[in-house]
């Protein structure tokens, strides 16, 4: 009977281990873009589209850099008739891995807008996320709390590509580049004497 009972116990802890282990699985797996703006340079990239009422409720802007890039992000609430339920806007990024980058609830005076700004961001693959107050990011792309949905939202995307700046020769190959001639001076001046 002991047998039993810590076999059963056995069973249920792994059946648990199993439940998380998965569970972490599918909240690692990148959500699909709602909106993707695929491959952009330097520009200014505008949409808008209802952040869905669900759970969790997010509306998922893609784009692709492909050079080291200045990004700036920011959102546009609706305008709500119902001054009681305004459309404040959570706004984070995340890259490809589910790393979050950064989030913003309220930005240039405005408690309605979100913003980002990355000065120098890697070429890669992103995916930013708008949701309702009170919704907080967390890693691989998750809510905690779910944010308010059912609202129109604007996203603006400016990308200005950063310049490849000239990678400097390095000073010990101007000394070698002197020292092979001279050595080569050398050898000609030997060769005529002999």
């Amino acid at each position: 009977m002991k047998t039993t009972i810590i076999g059963s116990f056995k069973l249920a802890a792994a059946a648990v281990a199993f439940l998380v282990a998965t569970s972490h699985v599918q909240a690692a797996v990148a959500p699909t873009a709602d909106v993707d703006f695929g491959a952009v340079g330097s520009g200014v990239y505008s949409a808008s589209d209802l952040i869905p009422v669900s759970d969790p409720s997010v509306l998922w802007f893609g784009f692709q850099l492909s050079a080291a890039s200045l990004v700036n992000l920011s959102t546009l609430g609706s305008p709500d008739p119902d001054p009681e339920n305004p459309n404040d806007t959570v706004l984070a990024l995340y890259d490809s891995s589910g790393a979050l980058l950064d989030q913003n609830d309220d930005c240039n005076g405005s408690t309605l807008t979100s913003c980002l700004l990355f000065p120098s961001l890697a070429g890669g693959d992103y995916l930013a996320g708008v949701t309702g107050f009170p919704g907080v990011f967390i890693e691989n792309w998750m809510l905690d709390p779910s944010g308010a949905g059912g609202k129109v939202v604007t996203l603006e995307l400016t990308v200005r590509e950063l310049p490849v700046s000239a990678v400097p020769v390095p000073a010990a190959i101007w000394l070698f580049g002197s020292a092979l001639l001279g050595f080569v001076g050398m050898s000609r001046r030997t060769s005529v004497k002999s």
